[in-house]
């Protein structure tokens, strides 16, 4: 439970980074979503908070269920120690709470190795499969939302009308001491991603 909460917070917490005029204290909702994703079953419970066309997402999951969520998307390589995974949607879960392997943008990947924490962005080729974007493969020392809000913000500019972040993490996920330098900010604001469009 220590560690469900942690990770909440951290995702609410860091989101006052977000560069907007908007208060960084919105309220979250609770969604219901369904998973249309091979071996997972049942509707899961969600928090939810909007930003007009931007909308942040936290799923917890039984491990069974993590598992099976990363395996449902073709990706060229396995996905080791992996800690917390932030999928970019291009979806309005006020619209529709059904989430499908083709709402999937791109994904960050934060991996824990020791007392550092690593960040690779999966981006889709055209044969549908995700690979890492070498340029944001870097250590990270948190999760924070103003990381994610940059990556949600070029897919607007791509033409996508809704972009949701939406972090998934599993119920063993555990709380770890990171001591790695955080040089993912300092990469998107040197050079924010120009993704294609759609």
């Amino acid at each position: 439970m220590k560690s469900t909460i942690l990770i909440i917070l951290i995702a609410i917490a860091t989101s006052c980074n977000i560069q907007t005029r908007r208060s960084c204290e919105a309220p979250s909702e609770g969604l219901t979503l369904e998973l249309a994703f091979p071996g997972i079953s049942n509707y899961k419970a969600a928090k939810y908070w909007a930003y007009d066309t931007i909308a942040l997402c936290n799923l917890m999951l039984n491990e069974t269920d993590f598992n099976n969520f990363t395996e449902g998307v073709s990706i060229s390589e396995s996905l080791d120690s992996v800690y917390f995974i932030i999928y970019y949607l291009d979806l309005d879960l006020h619209e529709s709470s059904l989430i499908k392997p083709d709402n999937i943008l791109a994904f960050s990947v934060y991996s824990v190795d020791n007392t550092n924490m690593y960040h690779k962005l999966y981006m889709q080729d055209q044969a549908g499969i995700f690979t890492p974007d070498n340029t944001y493969t870097c250590t990270v020392n948190a999760i924070r939302t103003k990381d994610p809000y940059t990556f949600a913000q070029q897919f607007l500019k791509t033409g996508h009308k809704h972009i949701t972040s939406l972090f998934v993490y599993s119920d063993q996920t555990k709380e770890v001491k990171i001591n790695s330098v955080h040089e993912l900010t300092g990469i998107l604001e040197k050079a924010p991603p120009a993704f294609p469009a759609k």
